[in-house]
């Protein structure tokens, strides 16, 4: 199986090698973690189109610039969540024999989780918005 990045043509084998290569260099701080998490939140995501910051007692709707704003942040955090997970699957594969995860992997699984909740939440928001946005009329209706 082949795919096209541009002009280059990347086959799974060679994804499959730059992952493995990734995971024996790459490096798990949970500290690291926990603080990026943090700063992307606080810096990015709770500001609306405005860069005002987001109010959740005031009714506020988050458009297009928003989106745009944020959507290759979103990309690349989910990249960056799938290489931390793969590492950590390698971790509790190589650690099959003890049954209690250690508290620094429990973090890390936790940490993970909230991420990947913010991004799906940031994703369907926006699918929502802009499915909300290009509504058709339905032909089976009347006016």
């Amino acid at each position: 199986m082949k795919w096209h990045k541009g002009k280059k043509e990347i086959s799974v084998q060679q994804v499959f090698d730059l992952i493995i290569n990734l995971s024996k260099k790459s490096c798990i701080s949970t500290r690291t973690l926990i603080e990026a998490v943090l700063v992307l939140l606080t810096e990015k995501f709770y500001f609306d189109d405005n860069n005002d910051k987001l109010n959740i007692s005031l009714n506020f709707t988050l458009g297009e610039e928003y989106f745009n704003r944020n959507w290759p942040l979103i990309d690349q955090r989910l990249t960056q969540a799938g290489r931390r997970l793969a590492l950590l699957l390698n971790q509790l594969d190589k650690n099959r024999s003890s049954r209690k995860l250690p508290p620094d992997t429990q973090a890390l699984i936790i940490v993970l989780c909230i991420g990947l909740s913010i991004v799906i939440f940031a994703a369907l928001s926006v699918y929502i918005y802009k499915r909300k946005n290009n509504t058709k009329p339905d032909i089976l209706m009347c006016d």
